[in-house]
Formats: C-alpha cells, sequence, structure tokens
C-alpha cells in the first residue's frame, strides 16, 4: 500500500505549509469575515490539517486490503485532548484514487478545542503525480483558560505535485494563500 501511505505525509506538510511554515514562496489575502486573526486561522488550520495527517497515517497502517481496494478506519488521541477519526476507501492501482472522512471530537491543541468534519480526497497517477484536497467546516472554542475566540470556520486545501514541482492553495477560516511546498 505505498501509495495510500503517502496521505499522512501529505497532510503533515499540508498543514505546515497552510500555517505559512513551509520552505516555499506563498502569498495571502484575507476575506475573513469571522473572528479569527491570521495567526489563529493558522493555528486551527496546522492543528486540524496535523491532526487528519496523523490520524491518516495511523489509519493506513491498520488498512484492510482485498486486491487493489483498501478501507481505513481509525482513531488517534489529538495532542491536547479529544479524538480524531478517519474512514474511508481507496484504490491502491495505478491510477490511483482515494476519499476519507476525518471527525473531530473535542480534539484540542491546549490553545482551543475543536469539532467538526473533513472531506479529503487523493488521486494520482504515480508517487509523483498527484493532487490532494482537504475540505470542511471546523468549529472552535476557547480551551480552559485561554482567550481563543468562538465560532466555526471553513478550510479548503489543495495540493498538486507534478515531478518536481509542488504547489499548495486555498484558504483557512477566510485566509486565502498559494505557494510552492
Amino acid at each position: 500500500m505505498p501509495r495510500l501511505s503517502t496521505w499522512g505525509a501529505i497532510l503533515v506538510a499540508m498543514s505546515f505549509l497552510a500555517a505559512g511554515c513551509g520552505g516555499g514562496s506563498s502569498s495571502s489575502t484575507s476575506t475573513n469575515t469571522g473572528n479569527l486573526t491570521q495567526q489563529q486561522a493558522n493555528q486551527l488550520g496546522q492543528a486540524a490539517v496535523a491532526s487528519v495527517g496523523e490520524a491518516a497515517s495511523s489509519a493506513v497502517n491498520n488498512a484492510t486490503c482485498s486486491g487493489n481496494t483498501c478501507t481505513i478506519n481509525d482513531s488517534i488521541n489529538c495532542s491536547g485532548g479529544g479524538t480524531a477519526t478517519v474512514t474511508g476507501s481507496g484504490n491502491n492501482g495505478s491510477p490511483f484514487s482515494g476519499t476519507a472522512t476525518m471527525s473531530t471530537s473535542n480534539c484540542s491543541d491546549g490553545s482551543f478545542v475543536y469539532n467538526g468534519s473533513l472531506q479529503v480526497s487523493v488521486s494520482g497517477t504515480g508517487s509523483s503525480v498527484g493532487q490532494l484536497t482537504v475540505s470542511g467546516t471546523l468549529q472552535y472554542a476557547p480551551a480552559q483558560g485561554t482567550s481563543f475566540p468562538s465560532g466555526s470556520c471553513s478550510i479548503n486545501i489543495t495540493a498538486t505535485v507534478n515531478n518536481s514541482t509542488c504547489t499548495v492553495s486555498g484558504s483557512l477560516c477566510g485566509y486565502s494563500f498559494s505557494g510552492g511546498c
């Protein structure tokens, strides 16, 4: 299952890119009408997408396969409490594809608690050509003793790899971004 096992690595890399911590160039614009600063939106997006990556990586390690069809179903504990669960299926052939849903239940990074559902899809023709999309809505609230705001926001991130070129773009809670990986 080598192609499906790349889900987790790509998602973790995307979380750093989405948060502005990646090595590529990026640009960002805001259409944020909510109550999050860009730093808070990045923090929420990074935590949520990292949880997806960790849960997907764990799920892939415990995947059940029959021929080229694999199913994933696993849960992880979030770093500051709560759980993230990933369920989905994929075709491990060439071309490869898969879809998954990640649900969070009181996940926290210590600054905030988030709940919601993210849809994940991946497709490609080999280890160096593919696309991954993460989208959904998260509800967030401050963790006990913090001043993080409460509300909800949308996440929509796409990463595309074509041989040695990698791009990532999308929006986190109303803040748009794009750049290299």
